[in-house]
């Protein structure tokens, strides 16, 4: 008698389960919230430079600032959705030259997507292509930043393009990059500030301390007692001083404000500016650990890292540090953080 096989239950329905969830994708934002990482389904409803507002349930909305977004994964057709996963996931492992080939085999496929879906893919090209130092990365970043000025995506897009500019020692450009973004119509205050104050670090790389100090001046005597921004600006004075002052006395200014706060951002920002010190004065090795304890401990602030990852990339770049696995590991960290 020919034996009848039971039918593969767990196979079939897994294969149902799929198919279910391909047909009510939705889509999903991972975002930082009090020192963690929850993720956001539902449907994107409307974004800008300031960030996204999804529709997370009945009634129900969630609006994500634009500095907590982590990653963003839209409703696609069903195999796109299904490749961008699996590309997304050599992107964390770090496979990036890999992903950035499988990335562009996506838009010819994606007629039926959103022009947002559309777009975020070209973003993730766009930052790859920046990350592996390809020939036209300025260049497919620039294109991205006309096309898109009310994207979301903008201000990680201008600061990439910004960061490539500076290490081509193009300070100036880098300089326009930044100023454009601070004048983004509708740009939320706090993004302003940001971009204002990434402004005045670009200029400080470039040497050009007379400009950083009249730049904070002008700020700080506009600005009331209690603005939060006062005391950053007050660090980069401390900064800016730094090139006629004795490296110790420098110092000893930053571990006070370092000692003094429990902000967790004045502290990396202060560490940072005390590295930044460091390397103006030639000390490469002190400048590494300043540095280190951004990335390893005052992580939380996503520009002041992603600066902090940078900067150790520099300085592992050249002598007398110099090691290009350990140098192309933070370039790395610094795109994935970015």
């Amino acid at each position: 008698m020919k034996r009848r096989h039971p039918r593969p239950l767990i196979a079939g329905s897994a294969l149902f389960l799929l198919v279910t969830a391909l047909a009510n994708a939705d889509d999903r934002v991972d975002y930082r919230k009090d020192g963690k990482t929850p993720s956001a389904t539902g449907q994107i409803v409307s974004e800008d430079v300031n960030g996204i507002k999804m529709k997370v349930g009945v009634g129900k909305e969630l609006v994500i600032p634009v500095q907590d977004i982590v990653k963003v994964a839209y409703e696609m057709p069903g195999a796109v959705r299904l490749d961008y996963s699996k590309i997304a996931g050599m992107e964390e492992k770090r496979d990036f030259a890999k992903a950035l080939e499988e990335y562009k085999t996506l838009p010819p496929r994606m007629a039926s997507a959103t022009d947002p879906a559309r777009r975020h893919v070209q973003y993730r090209i766009v930052m790859l292509k920046a990350a592996l130092g390809e020939p036209d990365a300025a260049e497919a970043l620039a294109d991205f930043l006309k096309k898109n000025p009310n994207s979301w995506q903008y201000s990680a897009v201008a600061k990439q393009l910004a960061s490539l500019q500076l290490n081509k020692g193009q300070y100036d450009e880098a300089a326009k990059t930044v100023e454009a973004l601070a004048r983004t119509e509708g740009l939320a205050k706090d993004l302003k500030q940001q971009a204002d104050l990434l402004l005045i670090d670009i200029q400080f790389q470039g040497g050009r301390y007379a400009d950083v100090a009249s730049r904070i001046k002008g700020a700080l005597a506009s600005l009331p007692p209690d603005d939060p921004q006062r005391p950053k600006l007050e660090i980069y004075q401390i900064g800016s001083d730094a090139r006629e002052a004795a490296i110790d006395e420098t110092v000893k200014k930053l571990e006070g404000v370092i000692a003094r706060t429990e902000d967790r951002s004045l502290k990396a920002l202060a560490y940072n500016t005390l590295g930044d010190c460091y390397v103006m004065k030639g000390l490469a090795q002190d400048a590494k650990f300043a540095y280190l304890w951004v990335d390893a401990v005052y992580n939380q602030d996503r520009q002041e890292h992603v600066k902090a990852l940078e900067r150790l990339a520099k300085l592992f770049d050249a002598d007398p540090l110099k090691d290009e696995g350990r140098a192309q590991y933070f370039r790395d960290k610094a795109a994935r953080a970015r």
